[in-house]
């Protein structure tokens, strides 16, 4: 009997690691490692691969992603096509661009990278949003991608030198900016405290507030204010929407998503106190700092005065916009790479309002699909995509953010068709 029970316990094991082997090849890894490429594509352990690496997997994605489609037999759902179709409507009206821009080699550039961008979204609302299992083997397989960027960075900075903490050994480890680093972990981040606030059970909940923590001292050491900031303000901010919970008519306050979001807050205080009287260097508190500076630091003007110049140029032609890639071309920069850090301002430059009305249709698509908010507060999924989509958007409108760089944001914006109301209705109205 206790050989049969150790047997039994046994077998218990192979679910688990069946699991994982799926989920290593699985389209939606394939589908990660697409949309984070530039996140670890320039480092020189891959200097000797022969091509572009965004566009290697960007291929290898959408042949998986055909082969996963034509396992259900081609069957497409409506909610799905028509997010596709505004988005590619957005696309298509941004190559026409390439008719009056007055840019050549970058504008060209940029359009190709919109494309990839286009497939983000088709990849995430055609082939994981139908099937509830793959969104949630996305939203796992996003966060053990972005803790490896994060320990990988840390440990080797930590082991490599003893100082220099601020961009230049994050650089040398993924061939990427230290933002791109921290933007992996707000996505853990986030990640991690939704599905605390979540779990029902003690010990895992107290495993994913340890990693919260964790990635919150990340951000402290590696530089990035702006990353921080929003992602104190998405866990702090926005659960607050969903306090309220409808059963029928009547209406319950979740107690959990208030007092969680000012224990996290209060915790990170304590934390950044603790460090600074431990004698921690914390280069993320030096450059918030720089923000009670009247100019707010030379990083910030730069910005400000790319978003007044851009502003200006939109109001030279409102109605469809200057033409992609022409932001550095009318500032004088030339025929190159640049845009106002602010996605809206990129959107009325390159293709006016026009090209913000598909935007904003897209998006409001999207949310449509996903439901009230009242929905996120009685699922994890709701809330993990929703919040993970106003960081990303909130981000894209303050100090970052251009059309040719958003595979993560329209890859949100397609996951939101999940919704179990769009899939009810897709069932009903499938296409052949």
């Amino acid at each position: 009997m206790k050989s049969e029970r150790v047997y039994k316990k046994g077998l218990s094991v192979s679910p688990v690691l069946r699991g994982s082997f799926r989920a290593l090849f699985s389209f939606e890894t394939v589908f990660i490692l697409f949309l984070f490429a530039g996140r670890y594509k320039g480092a020189p352990y891959l200097a000797w691969v022969p091509i572009d690496i965004t566009a290697l997997l960007g291929v290898l994605s959408v042949l998986v992603g055909v082969w996963v489609v034509a396992r259900r037999g081609f069957a497409l759902y409506r909610p799905s096509i028509r997010l596709v179709g505004l988005a590619i409507a957005l696309v298509v009206f941004v190559i026409f661009s390439l008719v009056w821009t007055p840019g050549h080699v970058y504008a060209r550039e940029k359009v190709f990278n919109i494309a990839l961008v286009l497939w983000s979204l088709i990849g995430a609302a055609i082939v994981i949003a139908p099937d509830v299992r793959r969104v949630k083997r996305f939203i796992v397989v996003l966060f053990v991608f972005a803790l490896c960027v994060v320990m990988l960075s840390g440990c080797t900075v930590l082991f490599n030198s003893s100082s220099a903490w601020f961009g230049v050994d994050i650089e040398n480890v993924w061939g990427d900016s230290y933002q791109g680093v921290g933007l992996m972990a707000q996505f853990a981040a986030i990640i991690a405290y939704t599905y605390s606030l979540f779990e029902r059970k003690e010990l895992q909940r107290l495993v994913l507030t340890i990693v919260f923590f964790g990635l919150l001292a990340f951000l402290l050491v590696v530089g990035c204010r702006g990353t921080l900031i929003l992602t104190v303000v998405t866990i702090a901010g926005v659960p607050l929407l969903l306090t309220t919970h409808f059963i029928g008519r009547k209406v319950f306050i979740r107690k959990r998503f208030l007092v969680r979001p000012v224990c996290m807050v209060v915790g990170l205080m304590l934390m950044i106190f603790l460090l600074i009287n431990a004698g921690a260097q914390l280069p993320t508190v030096d450059r918030l700092r720089v923000l009670l500076d009247p100019s707010g630091g030379s990083s910030v003007a730069v910005r400000i005065q790319y978003q007044k110049a851009a502003f200006n140029m939109w109001l030279g032609s409102p109605l469809w916009g200057n033409g992609v890639g022409s932001f550095s071309l009318l500032l004088g920069h030339g025929d190159t790479a640049g845009g106002p850090h602010n996605l809206i301002l990129d959107l009325l430059n390159d293709v006016g309002l026009i090209g913000l009305l598909l935007f904003v249709m897209v998006a409001a698509y999207a949310l449509r699909l996903l439901g009230p908010i009242r929905s996120a507060s009685s699922s994890r999924l709701h809330a993990v995509i929703l919040l993970l989509f106003i960081s990303v958007m909130v981000a894209d409108l303050t100090f970052m953010g251009e059309l040719s760089g958003e595979r993560d944001l329209f890859a949100f914006l397609g996951l939101m068709a999940f919704s179990p109301i769009a899939l009810a209705e897709n069932s009903r109205r499938s296409l052949a």
